[in-house]
């Protein structure tokens, strides 16, 4: 499993932070749950070491993420593979779920 990131760097500057500040938050969510960074330049990037939740953290993250009032705006892709690398899945076309629930 896998799961990639990529954001705007001017959107997350508008909001006062930097992209760093934004990759150092990201990072310590998916660390503190044994997950692996696996890259950090233009796509930020974290893979499951082997543990029977790794799926159900990495999805309580990036839940969590998709919750937040930051994340979508400045994300430009966020993206799911599978095991077998075979196909992304765009999880920020299912953005307006999450944001309808944060509206109710």
């Amino acid at each position: 499993m896998r799961v990639e990131f990529i954001f705007d760097p001017s959107v997350i500057e508008n909001q006062g932070h930097t992209i760093q500040d934004v990759y150092d938050v990201i990072k310590k969510n998916f660390l503190a749950k044994g997950l692996l960074c696996v890259a950090e330049e233009n796509v930020l990037a974290f893979t499951d070491n082997g543990g029977k939740k790794d799926y159900m953290n990495m999805w309580a993250i990036i839940t969590k993420l998709m919750n937040s009032n930051w994340f979508i705006p400045s994300a430009t892709s966020c993206c799911w593979y599978d095991d077998d690398n075979s196909e992304a899945e765009d999880i920020l076309s299912q953005a307006w779920k999450f944001e309808k629930r944060r509206m109710s």
